[in-house]
């Protein structure tokens, strides 16, 4: 099934119930998407821009592909897996990016899920990025003063590394949120680049006395 044109959605449910019902498509859409309220795609792919708006939630719960850029403005999120049991969502989860993505809202990898970009990521101020799953990034990945990079650890962590990118560079936050439980002196690894300019300007979080 094919979109002819840009899909813009600012109600939920969707006002095509085709398009809420993505999930049992193969779908196409050629011309992009701007969307202000909650987009689910399950498999398919969209040739064109991207604009999720600030409110706006663009859910992946499939393989999607997309080749243009991808705006996630403040105040939106960007959802790459499920929210909650992946028995909920059965599918495998791919999202491959071929333009660059902006984020100045959230963006979310869950677990188990695939995000790669074949461009470039600006985290701006404001946004945070929290990857529990695989990303990868060809390009450049940065986060700019005022963004947070989100680790999520507990005692059996050996490594929080989830990105893995062509460069970095980085300014912001590492914000860390701790599980109960003991922890021991450890190094954890939580990006690999091929390059690396900048520094975290700090760590905040519920870290553990002696850590």
């Amino acid at each position: 099934f094919e979109y002819p044109q840009t899909v813009a959605i600012s109600t939920t449910p969707f006002p095509d119930p085709q398009v809420q019902r993505f999930n049992d498509l193969v779908a196409t859409i050629n011309g992009g998407v701007t969307n202000s309220g909650t987009f689910s795609a399950y498999v398919g792919a969209v040739n064109g821009p991207i604009l999720n708006n600030a409110g706006g939630t663009f859910n992946i719960y499939g393989t999607v592909t997309s080749n243009s850029t991808f705006t996630n403005a403040a105040g939106a999120t960007l959802a790459v897996g499920p929210p909650g049991s992946q028995a909920v969502y059965p599918l495998p989860v791919s999202y491959a990016l071929q333009g660059p993505l902006t984020n100045g809202g959230a963006v979310t990898v869950s677990s188990g899920s695939q995000f790669s970009v074949a461009s470039s990521v600006t985290n701006t101020s404001g946004s945070t990025l929290l990857v529990n799953g695989a990303m990868t990034v060809s390009g450049n990945l940065a986060f700019q003063s005022g963004a947070a990079y989100l680790l999520q650890l507990n005692p059996a962590s050996s490594t929080a590394a989830k990105i893995v990118a062509g460069s970095a560079s980085l300014a912001g936050m590492v914000e860390a949120t701790f599980a109960p439980g003991s922890y021991v002196t450890r190094q954890y690894d939580i990006l690999h680049a091929g390059t690396i300019s900048g520094t975290f300007d700090a760590l905040d979080g519920n870290v553990p006395p002696g850590f």
